[in-house]
């Protein structure tokens, strides 16, 4: 759809030049004078490859501890990755402070160890009266147990439910035996590998990272095709491998390249041959390898 040239836009305004109307043609002819015509943006516009990331489900706390008064820690049963919707009423200005974590020390309080330099904070400040319902936005947390404090009075199970968020790949496979054990051990794999997808496959979900490190999937890619459809998911990752290579060839350990690693080596890069060679052994589709195929190359050679 091209601009409307200025005749065309003037004809619009036949008989409104009178009265309050005048004031209305007055000020869209300074907005008209005022328009630029730019450049289009570099680039090409075409749809998202993979799924949309999306709430996939809710979990529920199934215990509350107070390791300190004022500090309570809400046991989500397992690990999950998203955030934490709130619910609470209280005094106008009351800080309430959601801090997530795997593990608790052995005192019950959170471990914090392994998460580094992450905050894994998420601060409401309440605006008083009814119940208010939080969710935060731009942000997500790998964790089990939720630390509540300024929370306004004791919380109950009610005053937390846990969104779990990741990219609505469809689970095409199943796994079960006569142990309830291995069940167990395979439910935790499909929580962990599905709790990595957004929007590229992540190496951590509760740390400082949740980067897209190629080592991390070079082989593991394989093994998901058996539980995940991840033909769209994995075939999106390697335009953003090929979007990261420079122009004499090199590839870096992780796309998007937001830690600029080109180590020129073997070990982390081979992921952006070895995965398209993964999706096209379990799907068949030569898609993945033209993708991977069409990154540049340098004069010497690919």
């Amino acid at each position: 759809m091209g601009l409307l040239d200025k005749s065309d836009w003037k004809a619009e305004w036949i008989g409104l030049d009178s009265g309050e109307n005048r004031d209305c043609l007055v000020n869209a002819q300074s907005i008209w004078q005022a328009a630029r015509i730019v450049d289009p943006p570099a680039g090409v516009l075409s749809a998202e490859l993979a799924e949309p990331i999306r709430t996939m489900d809710t979990v529920h706390p199934v215990a509350i501890g107070s390791p300190s008064p004022g500090v309570y820690i809400l046991d989500m049963g397992q690990n999950m990755v998203g955030w934490c919707r709130l619910r609470v009423r209280g005094p106008r200005g009351t800080r309430v402070y959601m801090r997530h974590a795997e593990t608790l020390t052995p005192a019950g309080a959170l471990y914090l160890d392994n998460i580094r330099s992450a905050k894994v904070t998420d601060v409401y400040i309440l605006k008083g009266g009814a119940v208010e319902v939080y969710e935060p936005r731009f942000t997500y947390h790998g964790f089990r147990y939720v630390e509540l404090t300024g929370f306004p009075g004791k919380p109950d199970p009610s005053a937390i439910e846990g969104i779990v968020v990741h990219d609505a790949v469809e689970q095409t496979g199943e796994f079960s035996c006569a142990s309830r054990l291995v069940n167990r051990v395979f439910r935790n794999i499909v929580r962990g590998v599905r709790g990595n997808y957004h929007s590229i496959p992540t190496d951590c979900p509760q740390r400082d990272e949740r980067q897209g490190w190629f080592g991390d999937r070079a082989q593991v890619s394989k093994g998901e095709t058996y539980i995940f459809d991840t033909a769209a998911l994995y075939t999106k990752w390697i335009t953003d491998m090929r979007d990261s290579q420079l122009a004499d060839g090199s590839l870096p350990d992780l796309a998007p390249a937001f830690r600029p690693f080109y180590t020129n080596s073997v070990t982390f890069p081979t992921a952006a041959i070895v995965i398209p060679g993964h999706l096209y052994n379990a799907y068949g589709d030569w898609c993945a390898l033209s993708r991977g195929s069409a990154t540049q190359s340098s004069p010497g050679g690919s």
